[in-house]
């Protein structure tokens, strides 16, 4: 049996938030949740016990307000019916989809090129890290008193010196 509201229902949160005119700079993302102030009860002080998953349940566990959808969700926070909700929430756009990805052009015979010789080169990085601890050497420390050439026993004798 298919669910004849299921687009509206299933609205992403950024989504509802804006059409119910909730505030998203307080709420933060965490794995597949919304965290937040609660837009039902609109706490001012607790910011964090509202949440509101991407499957569509919420419950906030300050008012205990819970729920499953953007259905629910609209008749809890504007307070009114079913109908009242679908209708509010047809007039919400739909987000944008999104674009597929392009494919990138392949060569004659469908095998890419080979790249030059030393491509490598153009995007190589001087990188202090590696070197710093094979010589144990600390962050701040003057390069003039470690030696590349001494071994790593020595670069802490010369420091400690």
């Amino acid at each position: 049996m298919s669910d004849k509201y299921g687009s509206v229902r299933s609205l992403p949160f950024p989504a509802l938030a804006s059409a119910l005119g909730i505030e998203m700079e307080r709420f933060k993302r965490r794995q597949t949740d919304w965290q937040g102030y609660c837009p039902i009860n609109q706490s001012k002080t607790n910011n964090n016990c509202f949440a509101y998953n991407d499957d569509g349940r919420f419950h906030c566990f300050s008012c205990n307000a819970k729920g499953r959808g953007a259905i629910d969700l609209t008749k809890l926070v504007k307070n009114i019916g079913f109908q009242a909700a679908v209708e509010f929430l047809s007039a919400v756009p739909p987000p944008p989809k999104e674009k597929e990805p392009v494919e990138a052009p392949i060569a004659s015979g469908g095998v890419l090129p080979p790249l030059a010789k030393d491509t490598w080169r153009k995007f190589a990085v001087p990188c202090p890290w590696p070197w710093r601890r094979a010589y144990r050497t600390p962050p701040s420390a003057n390069a003039t008193e470690f030696s590349p050439t001494a071994t790593p026993r020595a670069s802490r004798r010369i420091a400690a010196g």
